[in-house]
């Protein structure tokens, strides 16, 4: 069994542009077995994305109050980043370095952020107007062949969204496609128009695969299509069960 706060060590991204090496990662759902996938937060020295607003909390290994420094895995200040995560097979985790234990609340908190829980969609009239956040979008080619999903739907919290940096989404596909699994959410006549019309059957959105995609190279284009508040609501749902938040 594998615990929320475990710092692992990810093999590098295989695809093109992908991070070219291992690095550290924070998980944040719980896995079984190995065939479990858990949903890690990228970690990085740099503050590159917290510069660009994105949600994070900066652990500084000299102020735990753990004795050691290398409890927590992490030997130098380090920005994990719940804006950006990483679904990964538990069998593929390659090495545990530590694990985080107090700052586990605050980063809980952050992640409620990073998703935009309860902001709503683009085209509503909440705190997500007119930004990304539901909008329907098109992945690179490269990325489709990488997670099986050619779209999905942004979770990204509304001004980290509108800066076009690493958007949250929750990959979607006809049911004609897929089975839904524990954690999707179905939506049989979704009302917005969509490129995934393909049957009647409706659409799977594969919440427990969320996921983030960088903007400039991975999302292809917007597909013209926004998800309605109410089918927000219930990705914001399943996001909540999905972490124990």
């Amino acid at each position: 069994m594998r615990y929320p706060g475990e710092v692992w060590f990810l093999p590098p991204e295989a695809r093109p542009g992908g991070d070219p090496k291992g690095r550290r990662h924070v998980l944040l759902t719980p896995c079984a077995d190995a065939n479990d996938v858990g949903i890690m937060a990228y970690a990085s020295t740099q503050p590159t994305e917290a510069e660009h607003g994105a949600s994070n909390v900066l652990l500084d290994p000299a102020a735990t109050g753990y004795g050691r420094r290398g409890f927590i895995g992490f030997s130098r200040p380090t920005y994990v980043y719940p804006s950006r995560l990483i679904p990964a097979r538990s069998g593929d985790f390659q090495r545990m370095a530590g694990r985080i234990i107090d700052e586990m609340p605050e980063l809980r908190l952050a992640l409620r952020q990073a998703l935009g829980l309860g902001t709503g969609s683009s085209t509503g009239t909440g705190a997500a107007a007119g930004s990304w956040r539901g909008r329907v979008v098109s992945l690179a080619a490269e990325m489709e062949r990488e997670i099986g999903f050619g779209y999905g739907i942004v979770v990204t919290e509304p001004a980290y969204s509108n800066r076009e940096r690493y958007q949250l989404f929750v990959p979607i596909d006809s049911l004609a496609e897929f089975e839904p699994a524990t954690g999707d959410v179905v939506v049989p006549d979704p009302g917005w128009p969509t490129d995934l019309a393909r049957s009647s059957n409706g659409l799977l959105i594969a919440v427990p695969e969320v996921q983030s995609a960088f903007h400039p190279t991975e999302v292809a284009r917007w597909t013209g299509a926004t998800a309605d508040e109410g089918t927000m609501r219930q990705i914001d749902s399943a996001l909540l069960e999905l972490f124990g938040l």
